[in-house]
């Protein structure tokens, strides 16, 4: 036997090997309904007259069964093994003639096949070579016959058993197989000589044409190669598949090139819907670290482990609910704008919240943005080199996936003026701006008003730039009532658009009308508003808040409560933080500052401070749920109480409140410009200002009223409060509570002018 013949007949046992070692898919196998075969008998007949050969065919039906596996347990599959595999073609007659001469013709022989079997033996493997596969092993062919014809007639059974070739063509996948164009080869077999003449030798040689029947069947489809390994389905990871080989399945039969490619974001987000699994961002601690570009994420089948929302952040409609968040990180290597959006790549109303750590303070937030479809969402903050950020995603109403966006871009730092200045950019003028509230339904005479008292006037927006300005760092407001500012319409204007001037007589060439205006609906609309985009409108007079315009910075930030208006003296400071703080962190700074989170001890200390530094609408969120500035207020064992120690024994708060959702307090307004009202709150409700209150900086001990003199004046301050002085008041020299004998000594003691 040569080499080459040797490993042929030895092929088949390696494949049988390989698939002791490698797991197989089992399948079914039948023969296709229909099937036919053809059936070729070639006769050889040898008597005293020599030797002929004939043949003849028969198409008839054919059925079989059997088994059949592929190798490996993975497609594609590189080996086919037939089990037990047995064909039953169906019975057929047959005529030849032998031995013809002119004169005495030709000698009949008819034959009959019945009951024929071809049956593999054992197990056979074949190697899957393109569409190709073919078996050389062993066969046993098992058939009745019978001849008969004029010389003689005889019957028997054919059972031989013969090494012979079988093959076809094959298409296997998606569960199913089909072999088709097979060849099976020739069987011989030789009809015993003593049923048969003296002299007389006959030779059967069947071939069994499979050409019009076909193989095949079913199987269940293993789970790809790569399932099983890879990592966690739930991550991105540079490897085709993950470990849970059902997860994987599933999410490779609906997108191939996680198992031919890479498991990358979109596999792992299909994962967790697919396969019902948190996302691995689902908690804080295990944020996803997000760089530079667009990623896919999912807050399917999340929770929410995410604080409450600031007021700030809070909706009408919801009441700021954040459905199943899930966790980013990022960290700046420069100082630099951060940007993170949703906007238009998200298939759900999202929001988007950033905090400078797990439990740490809330930098910005965002719901539905007005050119984002689908209520999704987009933000920007200021980084700082070095500091890693949390970023938290949910859902408004419900959870869903999309993609998430981080970029680096130019983010404007939010002003810690009370009145910023414009001194840059195209069209600076070195003028500052500030926007106040009236309360609803004050008129035109009491915008002037206000703006005189603090030096300002009505502001005039003569050029796009100042426009653009007002609008991003001095934002007007519609919470509460239109904004108006310094644009008047003559009485005697008989066109919409005819006859407006500014207040300082400048020359009215600039304008930015909102679509549409301004159309004196309704008549008597004589007054320009401005809305929060910086677009005008033409409105009657009666007004929420003014836009104040100061040629030069006012100072609005500090106001001392002199003892002339009825006050302590006492100075105030209101700060307008670059970051949101808790009311922690604004007590601490107020500390760090040399004061104390004020103190509004009585009713007029509050309505002062209300009227002159409150009121601005930079200390507030300018949102419905319009948060306003810290204050010194605390329960502490459920006994409201001031930053002074002294008990709250007056209402400042807005109706309905307090109703113990927090132990803080903080000036509040609900769809309203700021107002005289406070709420209860949590600590870390974050505000963007704070009111700090410092003791009075009398020139010198007894100067009660702060002329610089100690004399008739302030000692009738000083004895108008004698007696137990459990507030602040401007006799208790010494700070004990009592304005008596000893404050009376301190005073005559410094008698005369200050030093």
């Amino acid at each position: 036997m040569s080499r080459t013949t040797m490993l042929r007949s030895l092929l088949p046992i390696f494949i049988l090997l390989a698939s002791a070692v490698n797991a197989d898919v089992p399948a079914s196998l039948g023969v296709d309904p229909g099937s036919t075969a053809v059936i070729t008998l070639e006769i050889t007949v040898t008597g005293v007259d020599g030797v002929e050969t004939k043949s003849d065919s028969q198409v008839v039906p054919i059925g079989g069964d059997g088994g059949v596996r592929f190798t490996p347990d993975a497609e594609p599959f590189s080996g086919m093994i037939l089990d037990g595999l047995v064909l039953r073609p169906g019975d057929c007659s047959l005529t030849y003639e032998f031995f013809c001469n002119p004169l005495f013709g030709c000698v009949e022989i008819d034959v009959d096949l019945s009951q024929i079997t071809a049956t593999l033996q054992g197990s056979a493997g074949a190697s899957i070579v393109g569409d190709q596969v073919g078996w050389g092993t062993d066969w046993r062919l098992i058939g009745d016959y019978t001849i008969n014809s004029i010389l003689f007639s005889s019957g028997g059974a054919i059972d031989v058993t013969s090494p012979i070739g079988f093959n076809g063509r094959l298409s296997v996948g998606n569960g199913g197989w089909r072999l088709d164009q097979m060849l099976l080869g020739t069987i011989v077999s030789d009809v015993p000589a003593d049923s048969l003449p003296d002299g007389l030798a006959v030779q059967l040689r069947t071939t069994v044409g499979l050409g019009g029947a076909a193989l095949a069947g079913n199987y269940d489809p293993p789970p790809p190669a790569a399932c099983g390994s890879g990592g966690d389905c739930n991550v991105a990871h540079g490897a085709p598949g993950c470990d849970d080989v059902g997860c994987c399945e599933l999410v490779c039969n609906a997108d191939p090139s996680c198992c031919n490619l890479a498991w990358d974001d979109a596999c792992a987000t299909l994962a967790v819907s697919s396969c019902v699994i948190a996302p691995p961002n689902d908690r804080c601690e295990s944020a996803r670290e997000l760089s530079l570009g667009r990623f896919a994420f999912t807050s399917v089948n999340a929770d929410t482990d995410g604080p409450p929302l600031a007021t700030a952040c809070v909706d009408e409609e919801t009441g700021g609910a954040f459905v199943s968040d899930v966790w980013f990180r990022h960290t700046t290597p420069v100082d630099n704008g951060i940007l993170v959006s949703t906007c238009g790549h998200a298939g759900f109303d999202t929001r988007i919240a950033v905090y400078t750590g797990c439990g740490g303070t809330l930098l910005t937030c965002s719901d539905d943005v007005v050119d984002c479809p689908g209520g999704t969402s987009r933000c920007g903050f200021n980084g700082i080199a070095g500091e890693t950020y949390l970023i938290r995603v949910g859902g408004k109403f419900a959870t869903g996936s999309g993609e998430i966006d981080l970029a680096w871009g130019d983010v404007a730092a939010p002003s810690t003026e009370m009145a910023p200045g414009f001194s840059t950019g195209v069209g600076a003028n070195g003028h500052h701006y500030v926007v106040r509230s009236l309360f609803n339904g004050r008129d035109w005479a009491d915008a002037i008003s206000a703006s005189d008292r603090f030096g300002g006037y009505p502001a005039t927006i003569t050029s796009p730039g100042e426009n653009t300005f007002i609008a991003n760092r001095a934002t007007p407001s519609q919470v509460g009532g239109a904004t108006t500012f310094g644009l008047i319409q003559t009485p005697d204007a008989t066109d919409p658009a005819e006859g407006w001037e500014w207040i300082t007589g400048e020359r009215f060439y600039h304008s930015n009308w909102n679509v549409g205006e301004p159309n004196d609906f309704g008549r008597g609309e004589d007054f320009a508003t401005i809305y929060s985009n910086g677009t005008w409108n033409d409105g009657v007079n009666a007004f929420g808040h003014v836009l104040i315009e100061f040629d030069q910075s006012p100072g609005l930030e500090e106001v001392t409560w002199a003892p002339s208006l009825g006050g302590t003296g006492a100075r105030y400071q209101a700060v307008i933080t670059t970051i949101p703080v808790s009311w922690s962190e604004a007590r601490d700074r107020a500390a760090a500052l040399g004061g104390s989170l004020v103190s509004m001890e009585t009713e007029a200390e509050a309505d002062f401070l209300f009227e002159n530094l409150v009121a601005f609408h930079s200390l507030w969120t300018r949102t419905n749920y319009n948060g306003g500035p810290w204050i010194g207020l605390e329960s502490i064992g459920g006994i409201w109480q001031w930053s002074s120690g002294v008990a709250l024994d007056w209402n400042p708060w807005r109706p309905g409140e307090p109703d113990g959702s927090g132990d803080k307090g903080c000036f509040f307004s609900y769809l309203d410009g700021p107002r005289r009202e406070l709420d209860d709150t949590f600590d870390q409700n974050v505000r963007r200002a704070f009111i700090v209150e410092f003791d009075p900086e009398l020139p010198c001990i007894g100067d009660v009223n702060g002329d610089g003199v100690v004399n008739g004046a302030d000692l009738g301050l000083l004895l108008g409060a004698w007696g137990e002085c459990p507030r602040k008041c401007p006799g208790d020299l010494n700070k004990d509570g009592l304005v008596n004998g000893a404050d009376l000594g301190l005073m005559l003691g410094s008698w005369g002018f200050c030093p």
